[in-house]
């Protein structure tokens, strides 16, 4: 599999809605395989400004809450607090679920 695995995390008037995304290898983006879901495609990320908070520990609700307030918190203190969009936030796991000590987990914001 490959890392990070990646989660939009979008809040709208209806509900919350979450999008995942898997990186391809490089050998495989210049010819990507054709998606067979319906609800699978294959997209570019364009080249942006992401300011970003790393943490350990398993990637849960609490923590995921817990890091993008310190995040923002951050972002404030530096004078960045309008320079991201705040609509939106992805969140980048970079282990196996049976790993227990070390992981790499992030919170990334969106430059504007």
């Amino acid at each position: 599999m490959t890392v990070p695995v990646i989660s939009r995390k979008q809040e709208d008037a209806d509900a919350s809605k979450s999008e995942m995304s898997f990186f391809l290898p490089q050998s495989h983006q210049t010819d990507p395989p054709t998606p067979t879901g319906e609800n699978v495609r294959i997209s570019d990320m364009e080249s942006n400004t992401i300011y970003v908070r790393s943490f350990g520990g398993y990637m849960k609700p609490e923590a995921v809450e817990e890091n993008i307030q310190k995040l923002k918190d951050a972002l404030d203190k530096a004078g960045l607090g309008e320079a991201y969009h705040k609509d939106f936030y992805y969140t980048a796991g970079y282990n196996a679920p049976w790993k227990f000590w070390n992981r790499h987990n992030e919170i990334w914001f969106f430059g504007k």
